[in-house]
């Protein structure tokens, strides 16, 4: 009866490692700060993908140079920045990498590793989306709003160098634009959507743009999981497996050093 136990827990171990070994996470996402609703941790949720939750703008740069990710978020909402603190950016970027990226506070470096500019109009509420991919399930247009008169800046007028416009604002300028490699840069902010089913599609559009960031098991991965749920099976079915592995959000932490209200650097 124990030799017979052993190989049923032995076999369920087997299961166990084979589905973890699928959800690897895959994404890194980081908000700094959110006065509406972001539709981004939903969309993941909702899409499968696995993600871990950076916790500040330091953490989000050393994960990014320590993981082989398949997906980036970094959505700068609320702290005051600079590009030192996102060092490892370009290098992931060049190496092929995909970023799904907001920066309210507009800094030129780092504007310039997507290949755009940044102009000087600023909080336009609608959107016209050009991208037939993006538009899918969404429209060709979307409006903003800006939740509760909270942010100073919510929309961001950009220009394209090396990137491709993929919607527009309706003076002309960019309002999102895309990279040769995937990367997706948006001209506003992700929880000022005044439709948030929109949004929450809009969101799944560009999680998904080019590339599925939704884990797909390899047929090794697959091989022991049968064998681990056969040997499960054999013993009577007298075990269940269950759980998710995804990783759920983290409280915002309050802003150190920010912006909201109506004053620079000042929370009213």
């Amino acid at each position: 009866m124990k030799k017979r136990f052993r190989h049923a827990v032995f076999a369920a171990i087997i299961s166990i490692v084979a589905f973890t070994g699928t959800a690897d996470a895959t994404v890194l996402y980081w908000a700094d700060w959110n006065f509406g609703a972001n539709p981004f941790p939903q969309a993941m949720n909702e899409l499968g993908i696995t993600y871990v939750n950076a916790v500040s703008n330091d953490d989000f740069n050393a994960k990014l140079g320590s993981t082989n990710w398949e997906l980036a978020v970094l959505l700068l909402q609320g702290d005051f920045h600079g590009s030192a603190e996102f060092s490892n950016i370009p290098a992931y970027l060049g190496g092929g990498g995909r970023m799904i990226f907001t920066d309210w506070y507009k800094d030129t470096t780092m504007a310039s590793w997507f290949g755009v500019n940044y102009t000087s109009d600023e909080n336009m509420s609608a959107v016209a989306i050009a991208d037939a991919y993006l538009q899918t399930g969404v429209g060709a247009s979307i409006d903003l709003a800006n939740p509760g008169n909270n942010w100073v800046t919510w929309s961001m007028g950009m220009s394209v160098t090396s990137a491709s416009s993929a919607a527009f604002f309706p003076n002309g300028d960019t309002a999102i634009a895309v990279t040769p490699t995937g990367s997706i840069i948006n001209g506003m902010m992700k929880d000022t959507f005044a439709d948030y089913g929109k949004g929450l599609q809009l969101a799944k559009n560009e999680l998904t743009y080019g590339q599925a960031a939704i884990p797909v098991p390899e047929p090794s991965t697959l091989v022991l999981s049968i064998i681990g749920l056969g040997g499960l099976v054999a013993f009577g079915r007298r075990y269940s497996i269950s759980g998710s592995n995804v990783q759920q959000p983290l409280p915002n932490p309050p802003l150190a050093k920010g912006r909201a209200g109506w004053g620079y650097g000042f929370l009213i």
